[in-house]
Formats: structure tokens, sequence, C-alpha cells
């Protein structure tokens, strides 16, 4: 358990905020979680398998004032909270000069706080936030390949020339990074923010000696 955990007060406002302290609520956080892995470390495909379990929720509470707590004082997931993490790597040394290598992660998407409705006061619509963190992201996901090529003949030669061809995010999974919503006319429409939608390859070059 940690106290004095920090998050924005409901409906708070840091638009030319003198004091933004002020929108500021102070709580508890607590974690817990366990992880397991296995491994393959002999023969031409080596590699590892790992899942993690990991829990983070925050609770914000004020026996007194109401507007100083967050979902009624109840527990609810941190911005971090992602309950299942999968990560899967993959080696395969096809000889000595020739390694490929696959990393595919899998995980819950994050929380985020998804709008209900609007209502209109003084001529604007604003957003009816029910509770914090009350939605996820899609699940998150990639697959990510490297091919690692060592371009000096002589075993016994000091200096060693390796050239790396990767890729990132191989089949272009578009993972949303943030969701934003917006006022259309009274209607409440979204939008999704996304990183890196494409495959990124690279090549590099290394020199050892």
């Amino acid at each position: 358990m940690t106290d004095n955990v920090l998050d924005f007060k409901q409906g708070a406002n840091l638009l030319l905020q003198q004091f933004p302290e002020t929108e500021l609520l102070a709580g508890q956080n607590r974690s817990y979680g366990i992880e397991a892995m296995v491994s393959k470390k002999k023969g031409d495909w080596t590699g590892w398998l790992t899942y993690t379990f990991a829990r983070s929720l925050n609770k914000i509470d004020d026996p007194v004032y109401s507007d100083r707590r967050i979902n009624n004082g109840d527990w609810f997931r941190a911005n971090y909270d992602r309950p299942h993490t999968f990560n899967l790597f993959a080696n395969l040394n096809y000889n000595k000069f020739h390694n490929f290598s696959f990393t595919f992660t899998l995980s819950t998407g994050r929380p985020f706080s998804r709008p209900t409705g609007i209502f209109a006061f003084q001529n604007q619509n604003y957003p009816i936030y029910p509770e914090r963190n009350n939605d996820r992201l899609p699940t998150y996901h990639r697959l990510d390949f490297s091919w690692n090529i060592l371009t000096t003949l002589k075993e016994n030669k000091r200096w060693k020339n390796y050239w790396t061809f990767s890729i990132y995010n191989i089949y272009g999974r578009g993972n949303p990074y943030s969701i934003f919503f917006n006022n259309n006319k009274g209607a409440l429409n979204s939008f999704t923010l996304e990183i890196f939608s494409s495959p990124i390859p690279s090549l590099t070059y290394n020199g050892r000696f």
C-alpha cells in the first residue's frame, strides 16, 4: 500500500491555472501481481515466454467533502493498470553467419475515462464522465523481427562485422495510444491516436573486436 498518490480531481481545469496544485487530490495505491517464465536454452531454437498478472488500483476518498472523492471513494483502476501481459521471444541460430529472432508482445489495454453523454450549460456542451477509468483501450499486441548477419568470413579474425536488419511492428498493428472525445452538433464523437501503426524497417551496422 502506498500513500499520498496524486490524481486530478473531477472536472480539473489546468488551462491558465495559476495554482495547478489546487486541482490535485491525494489518496492511496494498492498494487499486487505475479510473474511466471519458461525458457529454452539449448538447440538451434532458443527463447522464453513470460506471463505477468499485475493490478494497480487507486483510492481517493475524503470523509467530509464529496467533491474531493473519485468514484465515490471506491477503488478504481490506476492509469497504468494492465492486468495481463505476455512476452514471447524466439531465436533461431540458422548457421554461424545468420541469426533470426522474433519478439511478440500482448497486453491488456490501459484504462481511460469514457463519457456517457453530454449536458448543456450556458450555451456550451460538456461531456459527462460517470466514473474515472471506466473503460479500456483495445488489447495491445505487436510482433518485431530481426536478422543478424555476420560478414566476417575468417573465424579467427579479431574484428567482426555485423549487419542487423529489423522490422518493428511487422504486421502494422495500429495500437491506440489514447482516445479523445469532442462534441459535434450535440453528438459525442471519438477519435483515436495511434503511434507507429505501420511497419518500421531499419538497417544497422556493428563492429566488434
